[in-house]
C-alpha cells in the first residue's frame, strides 16, 4: 500500500507576465504523488508539463509567478512544506536533497566548465555535509549505480567528453545522490535512442525500488506510460483534462485529446502490407491561449458542440474508478 503522498499540487495556478498583460500558463493544476508510485504528465508542448515541473521547485523564469493553490511537500522527516510560499533558505534545503529534477537536455544541463565528479560531490557535500573527498567517493559509487563503467575515471571528465547515454546517467546520478523523496524527470529520454531509453527508464524504476521515492515523469510520448507509469495526468493548455490509472486511460480515454494523442502513436497504424503504407493521423490545429469560456481543445475536437464552446467545463468524475475527466460529452468516448 502506498504512503501518504509525497507532493500534493491543490489548485495551482501560474501566469507570465506579457507585453499585453498576463499569460495563463497553469489553472486548477491538483494531483498527487506518493511515496514509491510514478505518476505521469503527459500533453504535447506548450501544455503546461515543464511549467508544472519548475514550478515545484520554484525555477520559474522573472517573468513567471504563481499566483494560487499549494505546493505541499513532504519529505523523508515527514514534515510538510508548502513550496509556493517557502522562503530562499528553505528552498535551498529541499532541492537536490528532498525534491530533485533531471531535466531534458543534459548538455544545457550540466556545467561545461566543471568534471561531472566536482558536480556531483558539490551536490552531497552541500545536503550531506560531509568532506570533499568523501563526497567525491559518494560521487562514483553514484555513477556506478547508474551503470556508468569506470566511474573513477569519468568523474574527471567534462560533459562534452561523454555521450548522451551517459550524460544523461550522469544527471540522474547526481539527481538521486542524496536519496530524495521525490524525483521529477522531464522528458529524460527525448534526445535518446530507443535501447539507450529503455535503460534509462530501467534504471529509474531500479532506483526508485531500492529507495522508495515518488516520482513524477513529465513526457509527450503515451507509448512510455505503460512502461513506467501506474497512473497518469494528461495536460492541455495549462489544465488537467483526464486523470486515472495508466492501463484504464489508455485503454479507453476519456477525452477527445487523450485520444486523438493515442491515434497519433506510430504503432497502431503500422500497414499489415508494406506495400500499402496508411498516413499517420495528426491532431489538426494548434494549441493555443486558452478562451475565456469553453472547452481549450473545442477548436481542434471533432466532438464539440456550441456548448463545450460555450459552457463551463470542468473536471469530473467519470464512472467508478477514479477516472476524472474535463468533456461534457465523456461518456460518449
Amino acid at each position: 500500500m502506498l504512503d501518504a503522498p509525497v507532493l500534493t499540487l491543490e489548485a495551482l495556478s501560474v501566469r507570465f507576465a506579457a507585453d499585453r498583460g498576463e499569460v495563463v500558463a497553469l489553472e486548477d493544476v491538483s494531483f498527487a504523488v506518493s511515496a514509491g508510485e510514478t505518476l505521469a504528465l503527459v500533453g504535447e508542448s506548450g501544455s503546461g508539463k515543464s511549467v508544472t515541473s519548475l514550478s515545484i521547485l520554484r525555477l520559474l523564469p522573472p517573468s513567471g509567478r504563481i499566483a494560487g493553490g499549494r505546493i505541499l511537500f513532504r519529505g523523508w522527516s515527514g514534515e510538510t512544506v508548502d513550496l509556493a510560499t517557502a522562503d530562499e533558505a528553505a528552498l535551498r534545503a529541499i532541492r537536490g536533497a528532498g525534491v530533485s529534477m533531471v531535466f531534458q537536455e543534459p548538455m544545457s544541463a550540466l556545467n561545461p566548465a566543471f568534471t561531472i565528479g566536482a558536480q556531483i560531490a558539490e551536490t552531497i557535500a552541500l545536503h550531506q555535509r560531509v568532506p570533499w573527498r568523501d563526497a567525491l567517493a559518494r560521487a562514483e559509487t553514484a555513477l556506478a549505480k547508474v551503470g556508468i563503467a569506470e566511474p573513477a575515471r569519468r568523474l574527471g571528465q567534462y560533459p562534452h567528453q561523454l555521450s548522451g547515454g551517459m550524460r544523461q546517467r550522469a544527471m540522474i546520478a547526481m539527481a538521486v545522490a542524496c536519496r530524495p523523496a521525490l524525483l521529477i524527470a522531464d522528458e529524460p529520454t527525448t534526445a535518446l535512442d530507443v535501447t539507450t531509453q529503455a535503460r534509462v527508464l530501467e534504471l529509474i524504476a531500479a532506483l526508485q525500488v531500492e529507495t522508495g521515492m515518488a516520482v513524477l515523469f513529465v513526457t509527450h510520448n503515451l507509448a512510455l506510460v505503460p512502461m513506467i507509469a501506474s497512473r497518469v495526468v494528461v495536460m492541455y493548455a495549462g489544465q488537467i483534462v483526464e486523470a486515472g490509472a495508466a492501463g484504464e486511460v489508455l485503454a479507453g480515454p476519456k477525452h477527445p485529446y487523450t485520444r486523438a494523442l493515442l491515434e497519433c502513436l506510430p504503432a497502431r497504424h503500422l500497414p499489415r502490407d508494406a506495400a500499402a503504407p496508411r498516413p499517420l493521423p495528426t491532431i489538426e490545429g494548434s494549441s493555443a491561449v486558452r478562451p475565456a469560456a469553453g472547452c481549450a481543445f473545442a477548436p481542434r475536437c471533432p466532438l464539440a458542440t456550441l456548448q463545450c464552446e460555450t459552457g463551463e467545463i470542468v473536471l469530473r468524475a467519470v464512472g467508478a474508478d477514479g477516472r476524472l475527466s474535463r468533456c461534457l460529452r465523456a461518456e460518449l468516448l
